[in-house]
This record gives structure tokens, sequence and C-alpha cells, in this order.
């Protein structure tokens, strides 16, 4: 499993849009030789996600990334969705009054219940990163992990994810006519949505 935060570009500030991508696994070694490798090799171990070790990769990765990509932004929001690891034991509140106090200020918000579509990684993001990484083969999940990340570096670049916004702009003018709802057509012509340029300092 990854975290994702990427933003709208904006060529004015040199910000691609790209935050950063964050595999969800601690540091280990190998506990016994294989035909692979020894024993006492260090790996990565992926790890189930709860409210602490989600708050922790927001306090050292997520966060620092975005104030150092996005300095010059009035306030960075933040996106999320409402799995219980992004708002259990308090955390949405821990995260916003810590936000509060740095520069420049972050702020965290939640998606609508039931609406992954308003969310860029749910929307289009994940599912464009693995068509890509597809094409490569990842024999087990450390290539993967390696793939990941370099195709993240190297396949998503300004203009392709400025498109990926402009689809979800499109997708959220198609959500405000279906009142609300998830009964809606998805927009196959972007291009004739030419959206105002909303703030780019809002990662999804």
């Amino acid at each position: 499993m990854f975290l994702s935060a990427i933003g709208r570009p904006n060529a004015a500030h040199k910000f691609d849009g790209r935050v950063g991508i964050w595999r969800c696994s601690v540091p280990d070694v190998t506990k016994r030789a294989s035909k692979n490798r020894p024993a006492g090799v260090p790996i990565e171990r992926d790890v189930v996600i709860t409210a602490e070790f989600f708050e922790n990769q927001m306090r050292t990765q997520v966060v620092p990334a975005c104030l150092e990509k996005m300095s010059w932004a009035k306030q960075i929001t933040i996106q999320m969705d409402n799995a219980r690891p992004h708002i259990g034991g308090g955390l949405f509140d821990k995260l916003n009054a810590w936000g509060a106090t740095l520069k420049p200020k972050v702020a965290v918000i939640m998606q609508p219940s039931n609406s992954p579509d308003t969310n860029l990684n749910d929307l289009c993001f994940f599912s464009s990163l693995a068509s890509a990484v597809s094409k490569t083969l990842t024999p087990n999940k450390e290539v993967l992990a390696q793939v990941v990340e370099k195709t993240y570096r190297s396949w998503h670049t300004a203009k392709r994810l400025d498109k990926l916004w402009r689809l979800k702009s499109a997708v959220l003018r198609e959500i405000v006519k279906a009142e609300g709802g998830n009964q809606y057509a998805m927009p196959h012509r972007i291009d004739k949505y030419t959206p105002e340029r909303a703030p780019t300092n809002k990662p999804r």
C-alpha cells in the first residue's frame, strides 16, 4: 500500500504537482535465509495502517513535503477520505491543531462520505499510476515499490497531472448536476472544461 499526495501544478512557482508517494512499511530484516537472500538483510515490511502509523506519516513525510514544495502558499489544504485510520483517536483535530502552528498553515479536510470521485487519487490518479506500473515486471514487493516510485516521478508530468485535475473539475460539475448523488454520467470530453484556476495548494 502507498500513501500519495498530489496538488495542482503551478508553473509560476515551478511546482509540478508531485508532492510525494510513500510505501506504508517499516524497516525490518529477513529472519531466515532463502534462495533469494540470506538472513539479516534489511527490508521494508508492509504494515496494517493504524491511526498512529498514519499520524506519523503525516508528521514526518506528507506535511514536511508539502511545506517544502509549496512554501509559497498562503495555506495548504490536505483532503483525506473518512477511513478510520485518518480520524481515529481524535487525529483529525490533532493534525489541524498542529497545522495551525506551521508556516504556511496546514489545514486538513475530509471528502464527502461515500464520494471517492471527489478525491483525485481515487478518481483517476491511482488507476493511471497502476496502468503505467503494470507495464513493468515486478517479481516481488521490493521491486514493485521501486517501480511505483520511479513511475511516479517520470510518468505523472505536470501536463498529465493538470489533465487529471481538469477531469476532476468536470466530474464535480456532473455531481452538482446530479444534486450530489452518485448517479451521474462520467464525462468523456474534458477539453471543453476550462475551470478557473483553483488554488494550487491542495494535495489530495
